[in-house]
């Protein structure tokens, strides 16, 4: 078993933890550093993590965890952020049993104000095959906006174009969209379905607030094979994994 699997099983050890204490040389493993989350545990082996108070935590891998991998479906409400703590805010977890924060991971993000599908799983090497950029896992999105799409936008925002970074203004992302139809419903409201096979931070808005469109509603509908449906908000399905595709 990787040993990020295994701390996250039987510690609640996250990712971001794992990657920290590898940095800090703070994991060994029989006495020799971990230098890669994917280092492959065997029983009787020693776990010795160097804690920042100085003491040492040490373990011996006597069994490893057992459980059936799921992807669980979940319709997030608009309001609550993808997070397993906030102090400001109220987080996905909410709607989720609670033995769920310790044993299961997001896949992705949703910001606080779009809604619709996302994606958790106890299996943490589903995390990573469904985030990486390589997998090319198509996601699609339904958009409310302001006013209708321009035809010359279209071929545009397929092409990508440099945007300004949330994070800092000083750097810019180049962002484009897998592909874009524009689209009304019944009472005649503009919307676009969006695509996406990877997404940056508010990737969708802030590629439209850049074109001078404002976005009203934000919801996902697909992930990959797996699709909101009629699930109700702050609801989910479980899948059991038969294969990842």
């Amino acid at each position: 078993m990787r040993i990020l699997e295994y701390l996250q099983k039987t510690k609640g050890v996250s990712r971001r933890d794992m990657l920290e204490m590898i940095n800090e040389k703070a994991l060994l493993v029989n006495g020799n550093y971990v230098e890669n989350i994917n280092f492959e545990l065997k029983k009787n082996d020693i776990i010795e993590v160097n804690l920042p108070s100085g003491e040492v935590y040490e373990e011996e891998v006597t069994s490893f965890p057992s459980f059936k991998p799921i992807i669980v479906a979940f319709n997030k409400p608009k309001g609550c952020v993808v997070s397993k703590a906030d102090k400001h805010n109220k987080t996905i977890y909410t709607y989720l049993p609670k033995s769920w924060k310790k044993d299961f991971y997001y896949i992705g993000r949703l910001d606080k104000y779009s809604r619709g599908l996302l994606l958790l799983t106890n299996e943490p090497s589903l995390v990573d095959y469904y985030e990486s950029p390589k997998s090319k896992i198509l996601k699609i999105y339904e958009v409310k906006i302001n006013k209708p799409f321009k035809t010359n936008h279209l071929l545009k925002c397929k092409k990508g174009f440099d945007v300004q970074d949330s994070q800092d203004s000083s750097k810019k992302d180049f962002l484009s969209f897998y592909d874009v139809k524009p689209f009304k419903d019944k009472f005649g409201k503009h919307y676009l379905r969006v695509l996406l096979t990877e997404g940056k931070n508010r990737h969708i808005r802030r590629m439209l607030e850049a074109l001078d469109y404002k976005v009203f509603d934000l919801k996902r509908v697909k992930f990959g094979k797996y699709e909101l449906g009629d699930i109700k908000p702050g609801k989910y399905q479980i899948h059991k994994i038969k294969n990842r595709k």
